[in-house]
């Protein structure tokens, strides 16, 4: 609320803050109110606590970025694969030769978490084929991937998932990595592209 506002930005106790708010001196006694140098010196402590935050954070999402590039080095073209049947003879779409795109055989999708030996660890709530693009940034490099999970039996190629916990019904399609600023180029336009296809969604822009 308000008093709480002004104790936290003027270091004073009750009484200083509603002081402070009313023009009113307080009814018993004056209250307390930090020193500018007291001021200054917590908001160089919350300063170099965020610096710290920021250097952890971009920390992890190098680790990250790194292991995600890592996985997908070792991932196979779609050509030949459950991949090439759900674009092709699912979806109705022509793949372009050296699109972007990969294939993984069995992987895990997360949601939520759960206790495991007294740990808090990941959710597996379902796990199989899925079709794989990186996505990178405007100056080109790695910043993740994008994830569609398959299931080539189903209507449109892609797996009912549903959250254990409350029953709703998950999205088939995650990315992992940055998002801001990130794209999938599904074909790169080499070094004088004539032209542009852009869409949202990696089957309605292939279309």
């Amino acid at each position: 609320d308000a008093i709480a506002l002004v104790e936290y930005l003027d270091g004073a106790d009750f009484l200083a803050a509603c002081e402070w708010l009313t023009g009113y001196p307080p009814p018993r006694g004056e209250g307390t109110r930090a020193s500018a140098e007291e001021l200054a010196a917590r908001e160089a402590e919350r300063r170099s606590r965020e610096d710290r935050q920021r250097q952890d954070a971009e920390t992890y999402r190098e680790a990250e970025r790194q292991r995600l590039y890592r996985q997908w080095k070792g991932l196979r073209p779609i050509l030949g694969t459950g991949a090439e049947v759900y674009l092709r003879e699912i979806r109705g779409l022509d793949i372009p030769a050296g699109a972007h795109l990969r294939f993984a055989r069995d992987l895990p999708y997360y949601h939520g978490k759960h206790m495991v030996d007294g740990r808090e660890r990941h959710r597996v709530v379902h796990s199989g084929p899925a079709l794989v693009a990186a996505t990178t940034l405007g100056n080109g490099h790695f910043a993740g991937l994008h994830f569609t999970w398959l299931d080539l039996n189903a209507p449109k190629g892609r797996p009912v998932l549903v959250c254990p916990e409350t029953g709703e019904i998950l999205p088939p399609k995650k990315v992992r990595g940055q998002q801001q600023g990130a794209r999938i180029v599904l074909v790169p336009g080499g070094a004088e592209p004539c032209g542009m296809a852009s869409g949202e969604g990696i089957e309605s822009t292939l279309s």
